[in-house]
């Protein structure tokens, strides 16, 4: 296959795809079933999950199919967005400074503009306006560094985690589109040898920073994004079958083997780009799309903040074509939402675009000072991760173990397990195991917290279990790591049932352990 352009109608259905699919990924793994997916983790059991849930409930495929795979449509929001920046640079060039500050004022509009709707979904859905904490968290997304703080990521709205991502992966886009355009595929390959080889020092040797997912950052996801830079530079090349082959192996296999799973996000653009030739583009559906297209970043930021009301009417159902009627008819709503947030942001956008662009020398200054910037904290996290490598670990081993008991749909929480953890505490490892008899089909969540300073809920109807004598044996290891230059010391960690879809389990017993380091 040869290399394409992309014409700018093209991208629209390409984006319009991309928010299509998230939008419905969003909605359906809040409800059941839902096999969980491999977006900023891994855990084999989740396609296992997907392919036992397809066989036991066959209509519910449309849901399943969107809650495991739909959250791919992020990559080729990326790819498509490395591709446009990198034909807009072509036809104008521009120095650093300029390229950020105008990528800045085309960004945050869009972010007040999903401020204002969550305000006002704040406000009619949940009856109160934002707390102290809350207005905390909106700063820390108005300074895009939220994804860099412990469980800040997806605070607020989940999807709002993109925001930073992407304005990391601006700072980086004129030093890779220089290294694109003098070195082309060597400096894609470097590229790609950087960030995978980040990606599994953190897989295999830090189990992850579950506070701060490296897939919710750039390094988990500047290779699409280069690779979009690399494609507009490389019109009218071969580009080899073999490509599209290995790309579709790799991405089934990447969902049953972890040491695969980084690379099934470059999978998907490319196999999605071999396909996407084919596509018949005065179609009624590419149409379709190419509208969606026109209002995905709107419809990015505001479809999540009206969700709650739909989930709660789905899930009082258990009919998989109402599930989908549901579903249709929250997309139908956040389409409406969208478009009055393009109005809304049409007018957040012009201060904005008042303000020039064009940067004077002493702007350059500025700018220089900022890449100085820029490298001494990437050299501070490069120094932070090697410091666990002379870290000492299994400093404290504790178990705690709680008999049988029952949590009742009107029980919102009950605690199975409290430890007190010791200084110079960076990592906590907590397994949990939960033997249930009788269990129902919706079930409570295990939370593990430390009060201001960790929560991490796990979806039980999600975890895999082994199942003898009518018994349900749930066996979960969850890490928890601080963010940079923190720590745990000294901190109360408790473990506990949290019950908000109103599920009950009846369970035999309930074994915790930490192991700290």
């Amino acid at each position: 296959m040869r290399i394409y352009s992309i014409s700018k109608e093209s991208t629209g259905f390409i984006k319009g795809f991309a928010i299509f699919c998230i939008v419905f990924h969003n909605f359906f793994h809040w409800l059941n079933p839902s096999p969980g997916e491999n977006e900023f983790d891994f855990a084999a059991e989740r396609i296992f999950n997907f392919f036992s849930q397809i066989g036991a409930k066959p209509l519910e495929f449309i849901n399943i199919v969107f809650s495991y795979f739909g959250h791919f449509g992020v990559q080729l929001f990326l790819f498509i967005s490395g591709y446009g920046l990198a034909l807009s640079m072509l036809k104008k060039s521009r120095t650093w400074g300029t390229f950020v500050f105008e990528r800045l004022r085309k960004i945050y509009p869009l972010l007040l503009t999903g401020i204002v709707f969550c305000f006002f979904s704040w406000i009619l859905l949940r009856n109160n306006l934002f707390t102290i904490g809350e207005w905390k968290e909106l700063l820390y997304k108005m300074l895009f560094i939220h994804t860099l703080l412990p469980n800040s990521g997806l605070s607020m709205n989940g999807p709002w985690w993109f925001f930073g991502l992407i304005v990391q992966l601006y700072i980086l886009f004129p030093l890779l589109y220089q290294s694109i355009q003098k070195y082309n595929s060597i400096a894609l390959g470097c590229v790609c040898l950087i960030a995978y080889t980040w990606i599994y020092i953190s897989q295999y040797f830090f189990q992850d920073f579950t506070e701060i997912p490296l897939m919710e950052n750039a390094p988990g996801h500047i290779v699409e994004f280069t690779f979009g830079i690399w494609f507009a530079h490389n019109k009218d090349k071969n580009f080899s079958l073999l490509f599209f082959v290995l790309a579709i192996v790799v991405f089934v296999l990447g969902n049953f083997f972890k040491f695969l799973y980084p690379l099934t996000f470059i999978s998907v653009v490319v196999i999605f780009i071999f396909c996407f030739r084919q596509t018949a583009q005065s179609s009624t559906l590419y149409k379709f799309f190419s509208y969606i297209g026109s209002i995905s970043m709107v419809l990015f930021a505001t479809h999540s903040l009206f969700r709650d009301p739909f989930i709660a009417l789905a899930q009082g159902s258990s009919s998989a074509l109402f599930h989908l009627f549901v579903a249709v008819l929250f997309f139908i709503f956040s389409v409406g939402i969208a478009y009055v947030g393009k109005k809304v942001l049409h007018y957040i956008s012009v201060p904005f675009d008042a303000i020039p662009h064009d940067f004077s020398p002493k702007w350059h200054i500025l700018s220089t000072i900022c890449k100085i910037l820029f490298i001494a904290l990437a050299s501070y996290i490069i120094v932070f991760y090697a410091s666990y490598i002379g870290s000492s670990k299994h400093v404290l081993a504790a178990t705690e173990t709680t008999s049988a008991g029952t949590v009742l749909p009107d029980e919102k929480y009950e605690t199975f397990a409290t430890f007190e953890i010791p200084q110079f505490t960076h990592t906590i490892t907590t397994d949990i195991t939960i033997t249930a008899i009788n269990s129902s089909e919706s079930l409570p969540c295990i939370v593990i917290q430390i009060p201001g300073k960790l929560w991490q809920k796990i979806d039980l109807n999600s975890c895999g279990f082994t199942e003898n004598d009518n018994m349900k044996t749930y066996t979960i290891t969850q890490r928890s790591n601080c963010s940079f230059g923190q720590s745990f010391s000294k901190q109360k960690l408790q473990v506990y049932f949290y019950n908000p879809n109103e599920g009950n389990i009846e369970y035999k017993d309930v074994n915790v352990s930490i192991t700290v380091q």
